[in-house]
Order: structure tokens, then sequence, then C-alpha cells
């Protein structure tokens, strides 16, 4: 049960990598993709916005992965699984947190002319 624990939000965080970088050739709609005020304003701010996400998703799904197994097994060596779930879910939803400031941040800059707001 605690390796699924350790597994749910890279492989969430993976599908939705993969989901963006698709939605990123699609045009701006409020229903499937990295939607928010700022990649929504134009067509062009929807394709940078949704393909950055999924890439970022991506390689953060990989990073999860791997400290969530590092962990998984620090866990299972020192008999305390049922507190490091709790310390590395937190850390995973900074991650997701973390790349949405990213995304949010680049889209601001390379948006400037399109009226997007800080």
């Amino acid at each position: 049960m605690y390796l699924f624990s350790f597994l749910i939000l890279p492989i969430c965080f993976f599908i939705a990598g993969i989901g963006c970088i698709i939605c990123s050739n699609k045009n701006p709609n409020k229903i499937v993709g990295y939607r928010t005020k700022n990649s929504l304003k134009s067509k062009e701010a929807w394709k940078f916005s949704n393909h950055r996400a999924g890439v970022l998703s991506l390689r953060m799904s990989v990073v999860m992965f791997l400290g969530n197994m590092m962990f998984y097994a620090l866990g299972l060596q020192n008999d305390c699984l049922e507190g490091l779930t709790t310390l590395v879910m937190l850390i995973d939803l900074l991650e997701f947190f973390l790349t949405i400031f990213i995304v949010e941040d680049e889209t601001i800059k390379k948006f400037k002319n399109l009226d997007i707001e800080k």
C-alpha cells in the first residue's frame, strides 16, 4: 500500500505532462490543458504555457519518482514508511507548485506585450 502512495504523484505528473504537450498544439480551451488567466490570453501564450508545463511536468515526474523510490527504500530499511509517506507527499506538492510558479513567471516575461498581469 505504501508503494502506491510513493508512486501516485509521479505517475499523475507524468500523465499531466504528456497531456499538456498534446494540448499545446490545440486551441485554447477551458477544459483540458494548463489553464490559467495568463495562458488563455492568446494562442501563442497557450502553446508556450502548455508546452513548458508539459516538459517541466515530465522532468519533475522523473525527479519525483527517483526521490520517492529513494525515500521508500530508506523507509523500508528503517521501518518508518508511515512518516516518510507524509513527507514525500509534501515534497511532491511543493514540486507541483514550483512548476506552476515557473511556467507563470516565464509566460508573463515572454508575453509582456499581451497585457499579462503579474
